[in-house]
């Protein structure tokens, strides 16, 4: 039996309006040519059969239930939970207010360049570029079926950005830092990238 493989794009009907916005979502700490100063490699497309079974390989190790995956669908701070508890619970009564603002911030400027590089890239999910028995954990109608291309991953891009961030506040945390941001990762490939 022969399989398919192709860097097909994301299809145009299935992009939610809801998602689409967000790469319009006005900036408000990062500087307006942030375009010039923020560049993204473009997905390997030589890599699309690697990839397509990679991710066949991580849905069957798919945990059950699926906890961490479906709170990081439901929620952005979700994604970034693991890497924030290594230094401590962020809660705004707790926290320094300084540090609590620059993860807002943070959180709240990459959603639009995040999108942006989704709509530049506009990379198919793996059900769109091979036929490998994949089974979303999302499907429509839920309402965390992502309308949206694969890449980047934002909760990964988000949980990499605050590690670095964190990183730089307590270089003796930097490898558990970034070992939790990709566990992140490896979690949106089971829910982001499939669904």
């Amino acid at each position: 039996v022969m399989t398919w493989f192709a860097a097909n794009p994301f299809p145009e009907p299935a992009w939610s309006d809801e998602f689409r916005e967000l790469a319009r979502q006005p900036l408000v700490y990062l500087p307006k040519d942030w375009r010039t100063r923020i560049s993204l490699a473009g997905p390997d497309l030589t890599k699309v059969e690697t990839e397509c079974r990679d991710v066949l390989a991580a849905t069957q190790q798919r945990p059950a239930p699926p906890s961490d995956i479906e709170r990081e669908a439901v929620d952005a701070y979700a994604a970034i939970g693991k890497v924030q508890q290594l230094v401590g619970p962020l809660i705004p009564q707790v926290s320094p207010p300084s540090t609590a603002a620059l993860l807002q911030a943070m959180l709240w400027d990459s959603v639009p360049v995040t999108f942006s590089f989704k709509e530049q890239f506009n990379r198919g999910r793996p059900y769109h570029c091979c036929d490998l028995p994949l089974n979303p954990m999302f499907q429509r109608p839920s309402r965390h079926y992502p309308g949206h291309p694969s890449y980047p991953s934002g909760h990964s891009t988000q949980a990499h950005m605050v590690a670095e961030l964190y990183a730089r506040m307590f270089p003796a945390l930097r490898l558990r830092l970034y070992e939790e941001a990709d566990g992140v990762a490896v979690e949106t490939v089971n829910v982001s990238t499939l669904a």
